[in-house]
């Protein structure tokens, strides 16, 4: 895989990590805030017995602390059922946070891999721009030694053909396939000018000549 494309795929697998932490998150916020809520009702039915535990203490009739007592068995019997779903819950968030750890964690190593392969990759770019340099520098040198209408022809043609140069062989031209007229090839051996061919006019050449 080239290194621009493990790129990509890198950063493709974190965004899909983070939408996964976000509904990871979401849920666990979700978890907290109905254990929140049983843990506050629980506190109120908390409330309630100490009321029903002094309000007996007060009674002056039979009837009175019976339907008191009852009442009072009954917000128990709410409180365990709180208090069950209230450690349910807590065993839920807990198991939630840690998933939610987790994906955090895998995240910061997806990153991490992430970061060194970008380095990897800026190196790799300031090497091929530096090479490049060089290269124009010594295209600017070649150049130099062309004759520009010629220059101007290819350059006209290596911005519309690739490549804009053809070899020609056994009266062919391998750029286009073409025949080239008998007359032309002899002339190509040659070499006391350029030429074009005539059916894709890339400049031609006949390898081991050069133009004299």
């Amino acid at each position: 895989m080239r290194l621009p494309e493990e790129l990509a795929g890198l950063r493709q697998d974190i965004i899909e990590l983070e939408g996964f932490l976000k509904k990871e998150i979401e849920n666990l916020d979700e978890v907290e805030s109905w254990k929140r809520t049983h843990e506050e009702t629980l506190a109120e039915e908390e409330d309630r017995i100490q009321k029903r535990m002094q309000a007996i203490d007060q009674v002056q009739s039979a009837k009175e602390y019976v339907a008191l007592q009852k009442d009072l068995d009954s917000i128990r019997k709410r409180v365990r059922d709180h208090e069950t779903e209230v450690l349910s819950l807590m065993e839920s968030v807990e198991k939630r946070r840690a998933e939610v750890d987790k994906r955090q964690a895998e995240i910061a190593d997806f990153q991490k891999v992430l970061k060194q392969r970008e380095e990897i990759f800026s190196k790799k770019v300031e090497e091929i721009n530096s090479e490049l340099k060089l290269l124009l520098v010594d295209r600017a040198k070649l150049v130099s030694t062309i004759d520009k209408v010629w220059f101007r022809k290819y350059d006209f043609l290596a911005k519309r053909r690739f490549p804009p140069v053809a070899k020609a062989e056994n009266n062919n031209c391998l750029g286009c396939n073409m025949g080239i007229p008998p007359q032309m090839f002899n002339q190509l051996y040659d070499m006391k000018e350029m030429m074009q061919c005539p059916h894709c006019t890339r400049i031609l050449y006949i390898e081991g000549t050069v133009v004299s």
